[in-house]
This record gives C-alpha cells, sequence and structure tokens, in this order.
C-alpha cells in the first residue's frame, strides 16, 4: 500500500502533466482563433481576380478547399488557388472545378485575396470565426460586394499561420 507521501508525489505528477498538457494544447489553439495579420499581395489583372491562399496541412483551409469545390469557380471572376504545399489530391478536383491552381509557399491561411481592373483590392477571411465544416462561409457575398464597388464587411482571416506572407 502506497503511503501518503507517495501519493502525495503521485498527485502534484498528475496536476504537473495536466497543467503541460493544457499549455500545450492551448499553444496549439491561439493561432486558430487569432486573426491572421494582412499581407501585401498586389496583383495586376485587367479583371475581377479572386486569390484563394490555402495551407494544405491546415482543417481551417481544408473547410475552404470543399467550399470551393461544390460552389466552382465562378465565370465572371479569374479565381486563383494558391497552396502552401503540393497535394496531388487537391490539384485535380480544383482543376475541374474552374480554379488556377499554383504552388507557391504560401505561409497563412485560409485567406481570401480580391482584386479589380482598377487597382482596387481587399483581402479578409471566409466567416467570423474559424473556418470548419457546416459553417457558411461568406467569400462570395464577399465578392459580389467587392465587385458592385461597396467594401465587403470586414472579416479577419483566421486559420494556420506563421503570419507572414
Amino acid at each position: 500500500m502506497a503511503s501518503e507521501s507517495s501519493k502525495s508525489w503521485i498527485g502534484a505528477g498528475v496536476a504537473v502533466w495536466a497543467i503541460a498538457l493544457n499549455a500545450i494544447l492551448a499553444g496549439w489553439m491561439v493561432p486558430h482563433t487569432l486573426p491572421l495579420r494582412a499581407i501585401a499581395m498586389p496583383i495586376q489583372s485587367t479583371q475581377w481576380t479572386a486569390t484563394h491562399l490555402l495551407r494544405t496541412d491546415c482543417d481551417c483551409s481544408a473547410a475552404v478547399y470543399r467550399h470551393l469545390i461544390a460552389r466552382r469557380a465562378r465565370p465572371d471572376w479569374q479565381e486563383n488557388v494558391h497552396l502552401n504545399l503540393p497535394r496531388p489530391e487537391w490539384i485535380p478536383p480544383l482543376e475541374r472545378a474552374g480554379f488556377r491552381v499554383e504552388v507557391t509557399g504560401v505561409r497563412s491561411g485560409p485567406r481570401l485575396v480580391l482584386n479589380g481592373p482598377s487597382g482596387q483590392s481587399w483581402q479578409g477571411g471566409y466567416a467570423p470565426r474559424r473556418p470548419r465544416p457546416g459553417l457558411a462561409l461568406e467569400d462570395l457575398a464577399s465578392m459580389q460586394s467587392f465587385r458592385a464597388g461597396r467594401p465587403p464587411e470586414p472579416i479577419a482571416a483566421y486559420g494556420c499561420a506563421t503570419n507572414t506572407p
């Protein structure tokens, strides 16, 4: 039978383990709850362009990926998808859905960047909180508002990041 002294050491060890585990989990979660900082991404275009920056190693970007496949690229926009790493199972479905796909090493995502033919630009996120399955994404509303000459609702970009482009 364990002595009172060994029981208190075991209890203290469990408490330290629980605190350490919570600190690690919080460190992983915080980047998904804070908005990503804005990036400079000038694109010269003579048409309406929507660029979707996605990280293939991020559940937030995976939710946006599934949304894009389901809704397909809009014919009146040039829609591009920039991926941080090659993910062969993502590229053909995006291309079949009408998106131009490039692996550019983006470091934060998901993020939406809109550019107009007169040099106007806007960037933001897809939803008022971290994108995930079942959450309505607002990229089409942002695109429609931007094209109509009205600033889209400000939507912070939430997701996986190193907070640099």
